[in-house]
């Protein structure tokens, strides 16, 4: 009996081990690395509420340039990002998720962006 109350004990260990804690999104992110090809000072973040609202917002020289707002879904079972905004809707998957880090890839490009806790 004890054996199998270990055994048990393993496998659902084991199968919680991938899963994906949805509190971690919450909270505002920027990429590690920003490609800036103009002479302005360029910063992102990216901030995701409790319920599903995401918000984008791009700064210039430390001046709002641009925002976004829409909604997000995580699926913690597919470890699947979803951002739908006026401009479309984006899937992505998700390679990382920790309290600091996260890390998403495009499927269609397979390029990886990478965020870290603003």
């Amino acid at each position: 009996m004890r054996k199998l109350i270990i055994l048990l004990m393993s496998i659902m260990t084991l199968s919680c081990a991938g899963q994906i804690d949805s509190n971690q999104i919450i909270g505002s992110w920027k990429l590690r690395n920003v490609v800036d090809n103009t002479k302005m000072k360029a910063t992102d973040k990216v901030t995701f509420d409790k319920k599903d609202s995401v918000t984008v917002e791009i700064f210039t020289d430390g001046k709002l340039f641009s925002q976004m707002k829409g909604k997000y879904e995580l699926n913690t079972a597919k470890a699947t990002l979803t951002t739908a905004y006026d401009q479309g809707t984006f899937t992505f998957k998700i390679i990382k998720l920790t309290k600091e880090e996260l890390e998403l890839e495009n499927p269609m490009t397979k390029m990886i962006d990478r965020y870290i806790r603003y």
